[in-house]
């Protein structure tokens, strides 16, 4: 699902000079430096005690970790669970220790040890007490998700019929303007916003807040992130992972068309 390429370099053209003659003269600025932290979109499996899961990570510029995890149907993503915390990149190596893992209840925190090759692959260990997992991946494919591309908010305007984790339905109808509403098949009514992340990245930022009763938690703020994505038989997934500022809640929606 969600990619990773090479920055470009950026080159100035020339100019012509003199009489009855010319020369030329061309500059070029360097290239901006390699990225060399953990930053970018991987997919892979994550394997517990007993089971294997496919998951979905994004690392972002300021070292937070989204990570889903889930069933892989055809390329689309069916997510049972969001890991979630914020960590530091260092000569190949990732650590975050605040990552809480959503899909259970009460979210535990989970120590996690990775080691990267940044723009390649990403593989480490989530570690709870005598509990852990292990997880490897490599950089998706620009053809399904180029990271480094900003957000186009036009590709995610207009109805989506989506998945909560749990099992809720959503009906999720986005505007031009990024505003959207998500109903419940419960009847909860939940509003937000969706926007190109501000990094020039190929991430949307998500706020939302929660409607009245029958909504559990009514006005419950949460935030988050969103991925379009598009898969291998050309339909488009589009996922939404939020969670509130106590960290005590998560989930994450999703859908394709």
């Amino acid at each position: 699902m969600f990619s990773k390429k090479m920055v470009l370099a950026v080159s100035v053209a020339s100019a012509l000079t003199a009489c009855g003659g010319g020369g030329s003269d061309s500059t070029s600025p360097p290239p901006p430096p390699p990225v060399t932290t953990a930053e970018g979109a991987y997919n892979g499996t994550v394997t517990h005690t007993t089971n294997a899961s496919a998951f979905s990570a994004v690392l972002l510029e300021d070292g937070q970790i989204w990570q889903l995890y889930g069933s892989d149907i055809g390329g689309s993503l069916i997510v049972s669970g969001l890991m979630q915390g914020q960590g530091v990149s260092s000569n190949g190596s990732f650590t975050s220790t605040t990552t809480k893992d959503f899909g259970l209840n009460p979210a535990p925190t989970f120590m996690l040890n990775a080691s990267y090759v940044a723009g390649v692959s990403l593989k480490g260990t989530y570690t709870f007490g005598a509990a852990s997992a292990s997880f490897a991946g490599t950089a998706i494919p620009a053809a399904q998700f180029n990271y480094n591309t900003p957000a186009s908010l036009p590709s995610v305007v207009g109805n989506w019929s989506m998945s909560e984790i749990g099992g809720n339905m959503l009906a999720v109808t986005i505007a031009a303007n990024g505003t959207f509403t998500m109903i419940s098949n419960s009847g909860c009514t939940t509003s937000g916003t969706v926007a190109p992340r501000t990094s020039g990245k190929n991430i949307f930022d998500v706020q939302m807040i929660k409607g009245p009763a029958p909504c559990s938690g009514p006005g419950l703020k949460i935030a988050g992130i969103g991925i379009y994505t598009t898969l291998a038989n050309g339909t488009h997934q589009f996922i939404m992972a939020v969670v509130d500022v106590s960290r005590m809640y998560g989930t994450a929606a999703f859908g394709t068309r």
